[in-house]
């Protein structure tokens, strides 16, 4: 849980920008906010679509606070490079976008390979994790402790 001047600096920063409300229609364009029409775009050029994308922020709001070109492109490049297709990166991001404020070299690659090295194939991984992105969100040491108990 955030302390009280942590939570008093997120209700200062810019980058809370979005708007909760519980309507369930499309807010008009000019009713987004520069940062979130900036992450909507960002999103949008790499095959999200903009209710995806508000989608994600409301989940996790601190997207808004990211760096797109220094943290967010490197985890899609990565995602790329395993052989995912844009639409399982936009599936495997919308359904955790937590993995966006996830270190990609100590959070996201160690889980990868180990389920990689499991499943034998990189392929068969991004399949796996397309179906259940959230795994990226568990410790690897405790994925290998889980699979041992497993196979014991």
């Amino acid at each position: 849980m955030l302390g009280c001047r942590h939570r008093l600096t997120l209700l200062r920063s810019p980058c809370r920008h979005f708007s909760s409300s519980s309507s369930s229609h499309k807010p008009k364009s000019d009713s987004l906010s520069h940062a979130q029409r900036v992450v909507t775009e960002f999103f949008n050029s790499h095959g999200f679509s903009r209710s995806q994308t508000l989608r994600m922020i409301k989940q996790e709001v601190l997207i808004m606070c990211l760096d797109l070109e220094q943290k967010v492109l490197p985890i899609l490049k990565f995602f790329h490079s395993k052989g995912a297709s844009q639409s399982e990166i936009v599936k495997i991001l919308s359904h955790s976008p937590k993995i966006l404020r996830r270190d990609l070299q100590g959070d996201i690659v160690p889980p990868f390979n180990f389920i990689r090295d499991f499943l034998g194939s990189e392929r068969m991984a991004v399949t796996a994790i397309a179906h259940f992105s959230g795994i990226l969100l568990v410790n690897p040491h405790t994925l290998e402790a889980n699979t041992k108990a497993i196979s014991d």
